[in-house]
Order: structure tokens, then sequence, then C-alpha cells
């Protein structure tokens, strides 16, 4: 037996993320498998490039069409078994309203401030890699950021959003 067939090979799922800014809001979708608000994003698929795998993602779960712009963060979940791996990517909007899909119950244009209220800050982070900058790498338990706190890639006064009204089960607003 070769030395490469008696190592394991470690199990890895690489995701791509959109991060997209469009008129100061940034892109965000509730996923229908467990109703958290998050950018849109999803496994990359065999023999599909991260590039061609974030536009489609973000079609699929918000009906917009975006275009990859840059790599702004690579992210990797701690607390995950399989320890998956997220590549975020910075786009541009091209096109479409953002809606309900088959994979998002609702999809939304949200202030900076909403995002930091409604969405984990292990996600969070990645609706504000929309903004150009450094690429960042960053560990994550899921839902929040491990190794220090995170501070948003701009100046910002967070306060609560206005107009919007709780659902039922407060895990974000209504639109």
């Amino acid at each position: 037996m070769s030395r490469l067939a008696q190592v394991s090979s470690p199990l890895r799922s690489v995701a791509v993320i959109t991060a997209v800014e469009h008129h100061g809001r940034f892109l965000v979708q509730r996923r229908r498998d467990n109703g958290l608000w998050e950018p849109p994003g999803g496994v990359l698929e065999r023999d599909e490039t991260p590039l061609v795998a974030v536009e489609r993602e973000a079609l699929e779960e918000t009906g917009v069409t975006v275009r990859a712009l840059e790599l702004r963060g690579v992210m990797v979940n701690l607390a995950h078994d399989l320890r998956p791996v997220s590549l975020v990517y910075r786009c541009s909007y091209v096109s479409g309203t953002p809606g309900p899909t088959l994979e998002a119950s609702a999809a939304a244009w949200w202030t900076e401030g909403q995002v930091l209220e409604w969405v984990a800050p292990a996600h969070a982070v990645r609706c504000l890699m929309a903004r150009p900058g450094p690429v960042l790498t960053l560990a994550h338990d899921g839902q929040e950021l491990l190794g220090g706190s995170f501070r948003p890639p701009s100046p910002l006064t967070v306060a609560r959003p206005t107009g919007l009204r709780l659902d039922s089960v407060s895990t974000g607003p209504t639109i």
C-alpha cells in the first residue's frame, strides 16, 4: 500500500458566500431550513468555480443577479465536525428584486444596523465584507466569531432599526 493510501483524507466542505451592497444596503435571505437571516451562499458544487458558484447561489436564494468581484474573506467553522471553509466574495448588483425562492422564505436589502441587529455575528461580518478592504481570515462557531471581537469595517452608530415589526418567533423583522 502506498504512503498516500495509508493517510486518511481530511473531510472538507467548501462554501461560497455572496457579499453585496447596493445603495447602502446589504443583500440577506431568510433560510427555509432554519429560519435564520444570512447572506446568500452555499456549497461549491463539483466542477464549479467559486466565482460561478457565488453568482449561482445569489440568484437561487434571492432572485438577484450579481457579479463576483473579489475574494474578501476566508472563514472556518471550528465547531463543525467537517470544519467547513467559506469563501466570501464581494459582489456587485446586476439586476433583480429580492424575494422568496425555493431555498429562502424571504430576501431583502437591509441597512447595516439591521444586519448587525438581526444576523448572527459570524454571518453579519460576511455581509459587511461587501465593502472594499483586505482579505480577512476568521474562525467562528457557527454563530459567534472566535479569537476576538468583531469590529465592522466602517464607522458606525448602531441603533435599533425603526419601523420594523418582529415576527412571531423573533428571528428578524417582518418585510
